[in-house]
């Protein structure tokens, strides 16, 4: 089970993540400007995520099983 503060942690990397995302492109972006965006230390960020191309899979598998979902209630 994710705690309270772990779930807020990763909402805000993912908050910082889309923001910078349409600034410039994924092989541009670094862990230290989502940090800085999202106003928290690098390690948290590595507590979740091995890197900027995890975390962008990680997004992506979610949104894809978000449509697969959606789809299967057609």
């Amino acid at each position: 089970m994710v705690d309270r503060r772990s779930r807020r942690s990763q909402r805000l990397i993912k908050e910082a993540f889309y923001r910078l995302i349409v600034q410039k492109p994924l092989s541009r972006l670094t862990v230290a400007e989502i940090t800085r965006e999202a106003d928290l230390e690098r390690g948290t960020f590595y507590g979740h995520y091995h890197d900027v191309f995890d975390l962008y899979d990680q997004e992506l598998a979610a949104h894809v099983d978000t449509l697969l979902a959606l789809f299967k209630r057609l």
